[in-house]
């Protein structure tokens, strides 16, 4: 039979195969048409005999190409040196190549966009990295076809029509968000430039009324009077040196208007993706601030950590990877119901940063 294709035991395989297509098509009522089909192929090359096999399987209704997979995908149990390509098979080894949204989602890409970003100098290149972000957020999501439409050399514009409805609404959203954001912006840097030079931005973001309700001391009730001042103490002490660390990175680095304007009007989760930045810098407390949580385990971690914070050895990514992960471990370690479980954490994250500092051949 012509759709048996090619086996290897022609002896027993080879009938076997033949005898489940038999049966598939016999009682589950192949159409003439589907027949007709199948004979055409032995006239067809050989080069074409698959194409050709496939084009006729295609004519199959979905309940019977299932049940031809079901039977055949048993002869290939029996005969395990044999193989069978199913309705599902076909399908993933057609889909596109999965395509990692880091290789081609760039700045090019995400520019050809509508709405296009009509701002220039500064403030063209922040929005274009604010987008290049969201982009790279948005697209682990999208279809392989979508994925395969960018790598193959065309835009995320020209591609957008890939996307499902409501993608494309997500998308759009947050395009118009932040061409909002860049509206604020400008309006910031068109005051005077004392209103956002370093000090007026440290004191809008990190304000008294922005600290409410964020780095409190735990809600200790058998914490005494002493300890509680004592925490309420080490908060102030944080919180200042929040300010300083902004304030110091704002001058050194000669933060230009845009960035000085977006940290005074705007979350820092905005401003890291107009930068590049893969982290959030200036969140309270600011990233290479320690905070006070009251857990004993948690706060020697603290300490451990500004002894990685101070060694040379170590590249500044790494810092900041092990600061996030300190961060969003104590960020809830006033809430009673997790603090047994931050305390775990912290305890692990400790002897696995004193490990490291001992190799690298700091001083804990």
């Amino acid at each position: 039979m012509v759709l048996r294709g090619t086996v290897d035991d022609t002896r027993k395989a080879g009938p076997a195969k033949e005898a489940a297509i038999a049966s598939a098509c016999l009682f589950d009522n192949w159409s003439q048409q589907i027949l007709d089909c199948i004979g055409e192929i032995s006239s067809a090359d050989v080069d074409r005999h698959v194409e050709q096999s496939d084009k006729c399987l295609a004519m199959l209704s979905t309940e019977q190409r299932a049940a031809l997979d079901t039977k055949l995908t048993a002869w290939t149990t029996t005969y395990e040196n044999e193989s069978w390509m199913t309705a599902e098979d076909q399908r993933i080894a057609n889909l596109p190549p999965d395509v990692p949204c880091t290789s081609i989602i760039s700045i090019t890409s995400v520019s050809s966009l509508v709405p296009a970003i009509t701002q220039t100098g500064e403030e063209r290149d922040f929005a274009a990295l604010m987008r290049k972000a969201a982009v790279l957020r948005l697209c682990p999501t999208w279809s392989r076809e979508a994925r395969a439409c960018i790598h193959d050399g065309s835009n995320v514009g020209a591609c957008r029509g890939k996307l499902d409805a409501t993608q494309q609404q997500v998308l759009a959203a947050k395009l118009a968000a932040q061409e909002a954001v860049m509206t604020r912006l400008a309006a910031a840097k068109a005051k005077p430039a004392a209103t956002y030079d370093c000090k007026a931005v440290v004191a809008a973001h990190y304000s008294d009324a922005a600290w409410r309700g964020k780095a409190e001391p735990p809600k200790d009730p058998k914490a005494t009077r002493a300890e509680l001042t004592k925490l309420a103490a080490d908060r102030k002490v944080m919180i200042a040196e929040s300010r300083r660390l902004m304030l110091d990175a704002c001058v050194k680095e000669a933060w230009p208007p845009t960035l000085r304007a977006c940290e005074l009007v705007e979350d820092d989760t905005i401003c890291s993706q107009g930068t590049g930045r893969p982290y959030i810098r200036w969140g309270f407390p600011a990233l290479g601030t320690i905070m006070k949580t009251g857990i004993p385990e948690c706060d020697a971690y603290g300490l451990t950590l500004q002894a990685l914070l101070a060694c040379n050895q170590f590249p500044q990514s790494s810092k900041d990877a092990v600061k996030l992960s300190y961060d969003s471990i104590v960020q809830n370690a006033n809430n009673p119901a997790v603090a047994r479980q931050a305390a775990t954490s912290c305890r692990q994250g400790d002897d696995a940063i004193k490990q490291a500092l001992s190799a690298m051949g700091c001083v804990p």
